[in-house]
């Protein structure tokens, strides 16, 4: 079978495998930390940390590949693979868990949240030139490798020990690598002849010019914070209607698993709606889903609203992904898709993780559910508020 034609299953591959990592390394930050001896607090203060490391490290990676040709998106995703996966070992290899080994924790979970805007990048670029890709199929792939992990880890750790986090992400960055080594590299992006007199410098003030872009993105931002929030602190919900690891791990499980499904759907919906009209869908079931939250008294109840994460993230991840696409000239995308995940991820995830464990060791649970809430009537709001313009070339 001929190499591009290998495309089809390796990039779903890529996004399950991505993921796993994601869950190995932040999917349980809290109980590997509260394990370790962190308050609720300062588990908050470390994930806020590597939030702003990843604000910096996304748009830096992505100028880089667009200024030196050598550096392609598969280069660089191969590049903080390996590197994170030194850093866990580095951290394995370690009898206690001081300063230094939290530095490298911080330090592994930046790098793998800023591979976030690159993998999209390198799934889209397929689309552009006609590979036989489905973006929204693969992505979804990418939510059944946190929804199995999830329900795996989950079990694992309450079984033996948090430590074993480590082990799983050395082994699934590894087989990622391989993956991707194996993928083929479609080069550096270089800019179409008809706009070589315009200049790439900027992009990000020209983002935030565009008030379709900046609306969504700020829409996004306030839906994330919610859902940052609500992913961190999954064991402390669970837990208030009596559950252990192992229904946290369920919860994300069935969280990611309906999240598969809304991506599955939304190849559906594209063809048939803008990307726009999608992530207003999404936006209204964001809302329906922290107001569900709010009222589950009993663990069933717990996971039907983690099922709602469905037509919520599972509608805007990659609708999100599209939208950026169409509005942003061949050169800047994945500029554009760096600066749009640093509004509407990067920094959900750097305030949610901020206050979501002030908010619960100040005012409680129910007080953080009905706080999401707010965020997530608010982003609603903003990304209601848009027409689509059409295509704009930033």
């Amino acid at each position: 079978m001929k190499k591009i034609a290998w495309l089809k299953y390796q990039y779903p591959l890529a996004q399950f495998l991505y993921w796993v990592t994601c869950c190995a390394c932040s999917g349980f930050v809290a109980v590997y930390l509260q394990y370790k001896g962190f308050s609720n607090t300062l588990i908050g203060t470390v994930v806020g940390i590597y939030g702003v490391l990843s604000l910096i490290l996304q748009p830096l990676t992505s100028k880089l590949i667009q200024k030196y040709s050598f550096l392609t998106v598969r280069r660089m995703l191969m590049v903080l693979l390996l590197t994170t996966g030194i850093l866990f070992l580095m951290i394995m290899s370690g009898e206690s868990f001081g300063m230094f080994p939290l530095v490298l924790f911080i330090s592994i979970n930046a790098f793998n949240s800023s591979m976030i805007p690159l993998i999209s990048s390198f799934g889209m670029e397929y689309v552009n030139q006609k590979r036989d890709v489905n973006f929204g199929l693969a992505r979804g792939f990418g939510s059944l490798g946190w929804a199995v992990s999830a329900a795996v880890v989950g079990f694992l750790l309450e079984k033996y020990s948090p430590d074993l986090l480590g082990y799983i992400y050395v082994v699934s960055a590894g087989i990622l690598l391989v993956n991707i080594f194996f993928m083929e590299d479609l080069g550096y992006v270089e800019k179409p002849i008809l706009d070589t007199e315009k200049k790439t410098d900027g992009v990000f003030f020209k983002c935030i010019r565009d008030k379709l872009f900046l609306f969504v993105a700020l829409g996004i931002l306030f839906d994330n914070i919610s859902h940052a929030i609500c992913t961190t602190y999954t064991i402390n919900i669970v837990r208030s209607v009596g559950g252990t690891e192992t229904a946290a791990g369920l919860a994300q499980f069935f969280g990611a698993g309906s999240e598969m499904i809304g991506m599955v759907i939304f190849a559906v919906l594209i063809r048939r709606y803008s990307s726009l009209q999608v992530l207003k869908i999404s936006s209204i079931f964001f809302v329906v889903r922290f107001f569900f939250l709010i009222f589950a008294g009993n663990l069933p109840m717990v996971m039907i609203g983690y099922a709602l994460q469905g037509p919520s993230a599972g509608f805007y991840i990659p609708a999100a992904v599209y939208f950026v696409n169409e509005r942003m000239l061949p050169q800047n995308r994945t500029q554009g898709q760096a600066i749009f995940n640093v509004i509407a991820s990067g920094m959900a995830n750097f305030i949610g993780n901020l206050i979501g464990g002030r908010i619960i060791d100040a005012f409680g649970l129910r007080n953080m559910l009905v706080i999401c809430f707010g965020f997530a009537v608010v982003g609603c709001v903003c990304i209601m508020s848009r027409k689509n313009s059409g295509k704009y070339n930033v």
